[in-house]
């Protein structure tokens, strides 16, 4: 009786520290992952967020600024992720003279690919590569690092652990100072390194992200603007001086009095430009000089206003007009005259979208002044769209 009663008081002191242990276990393993989680866990959500808001503030900047959309937005990020986001906003984010146009030919824009994700919200999607989303908190995981742990102590006790002491529950509830993260989110968001890495290859695929900046105007030095404002208003000159020496050869006797007069007006103008040299006066001069010849034609001449030249220019060279601020006049005129040659390109492409349902927005094609440019532009990668005008002229492609 005596022996029985020894065992069974054996086991019992057994089971007390066996209990015992592994309550002190839990509570040192739940008291290191509550410091854990009020110290480095709340650190680095913080450091998330912050990251995070940095990145979402770069890109309401160019939605913002009329350049990027939301769909842009998350072609940028599923293509060249959070890297490809920071690049492109290092270059459009402190400039204001890139277009629409010209951003969205500066990327790989696959506005057809992307249409999806145009109404997805870009801060969840950025959130994402910070780890800042919550678990599903109605299937909580269980803390594999507490078993493991637990089992390096030697402990596997039958024994229900107490709800004071039990990691678990502390991990999968919101915790305290988060906001609306768990402890596990946290562990999990102080885990995450955000992928960072995008393709700039020469070679554009479907994955890879390019960004082609050179498609920008150039930003050309204060010298450099000013080198290129004289030659520019000394070509101009030249060109209004032999239009105005060619056009006044013509037999003013063979017009009527009120041709006479109305030639008169717009070369006295034009010779008082020539000789102020006044690009405003001349430029005034030209419009009246196109007036004339429609209203009185002569065989085998046509206009074409003298200006028209910025046009061409700034489309072989973007920025060598647009970005010069000794040009201020010049950039005047560059608008009216492009705000004309669009209205050709316009004319053209609604003709052309009323036989191809599939053709790209208006602003997606291309504008280049010759197949040599156009080629260089798409070097070593396909133009996304089979549209492009050249010259004037919308031209289609086969893929």
């Amino acid at each position: 009786m005596s022996l029985g009663l020894a065992v069974l008081g054996g086991a019992a002191r057994q089971y007390t520290a066996i209990k015992k242990e592994d309550r002190d276990w839990m509570k040192k393993y739940y008291t290191k992952t509550d410091e854990w989680l009020n110290g480095e866990g709340l650190a680095s959500l913080q450091r998330n967020k912050k990251d995070s808001g940095a990145y979402k503030q770069m890109a309401t900047r160019m939605i913002q600024s009329g350049l990027a959309t939301p769909g842009s937005i998350m072609h940028i990020l599923n293509h060249g992720k959070l890297d490809g986001l920071a690049s492109v906003y290092s270059i459009v984010g402190k400039r204001d003279d890139i277009t629409p146009e010209a951003f969205n030919n500066s990327i790989n824009y696959a506005i057809a690919e992307d249409a999806s994700d145009s109404n997805l919200n870009f801060n969840s999607a950025i959130d994402k590569f910070f780890g800042l989303y919550r678990g599903d908190p109605t299937n909580p995981v269980v803390d594999k690092e507490n078993s493991t742990m637990a089992s390096l102590f030697g402990i596997k006790s039958p024994f229900k652990r107490e709800d004071r002491y039990d990691v678990d529950t502390l991990l999968n509830q919101p915790f305290t100072g988060s906001g609306q993260y768990t402890g596990r989110d946290i562990k999990r968001i102080a885990s995450t390194d955000p992928t960072l890495t995008a393709s700039f290859a020469e070679s554009q695929t479907e994955d890879a992200f390019t960004f082609n900046q050179n498609l920008f105007p150039i930003d050309y030095s204060v010298n450099q603007q000013m080198t290129n404002d004289s030659t520019l208003r000394s070509n101009l000159l030249n060109s209004i001086r032999y239009v105005h020496t060619n056009v006044g050869a013509l037999k003013q006797e063979d017009q009527s009095p009120e041709a006479i007069k109305e030639y008169t007006t717009w070369t006295t103008q034009m010779k008082n430009g020539i000789a102020n040299r006044d690009h405003g006066l001349m430029y005034s001069a030209e419009k009246l000089r196109g007036q004339y010849m429609n209203k009185y034609p002569v065989e085998g001449l046509s206009f074409t206003n003298s200006y028209a030249k910025l046009v061409t220019d700034e489309i072989g060279n973007p920025g060598f007009i647009t970005n010069n601020r000794n040009a201020g006049d010049l950039i005047q005129i560059y608008k009216e005259q492009r705000a004309l040659f669009d209205a050709k390109l316009l004319e053209q492409y609604n003709i052309a979208k009323d036989t191809d349902p599939n053709m790209p927005a208006f602003n997606q094609i291309g504008v280049f002044n010759n197949e040599k440019q156009r080629s260089e532009r798409y070097k070593n990668r396909d133009m996304k769209y089979p549209y492009a005008f050249i010259n004037g002229k919308l031209e289609r492609y086969t893929k």
